[in-house]
């Protein structure tokens, strides 16, 4: 069945993906707040358990304290919404969450811990897209 259908699976799935990503990415984060939590449970999930995965590491990824905090940026849009969207803002959200990923990963792009792979991507991917975006690893 639906993951729409299954809401009281939602939290068990939020805890299981969350520890996993914990243990991936090393982080310290231990809770979604009660706010996050809510939000997970009324979002319709047309993607489904993989959907839900997706904007867990998402949040896993930006996390910086114990709690974690899902943002309206990281549910994706309903369908509908997402085909109203002009273009240029959905290359603006891509180009963000890549760079949002890249400082996490501290610009790594290659291996376990890198950006490509937190974003579910191929690594030379990752790379055509830095330059389809004109994004430059910063200075130090």
């Amino acid at each position: 069945p639906p993951l729409r259908e299954r809401l009281h699976d939602i939290p068990l799935l939020v805890r299981h993906f969350m520890e996993k990503f914990r243990l991936q990415f090393r982080r310290n984060c231990q809770e979604f707040d009660d706010r996050s939590m809510e939000r997970l449970i009324q979002y319709p999930w047309p993607g489904n358990v993989r959907e839900l995965k997706n904007v867990i590491e998402r949040a896993m990824i930006l996390c910086q304290s114990a709690v974690v905090h899902v943002e309206d940026s990281l549910l994706p849009f309903a369908v509908k919404d997402r085909d109203a969207m002009p273009p240029t803002q959905l290359k603006d959200m891509e180009r963000a969450q890549i760079l949002q990923a890249l400082t996490a990963c501290e610009w790594r792009i290659d291996g376990p811990l890198g950006a490509a792979k937190h974003l579910g991507l191929h690594p030379s991917t990752l790379r055509s897209r830095l330059k389809k975006f004109g994004i430059n690893r910063p200075s130090e």
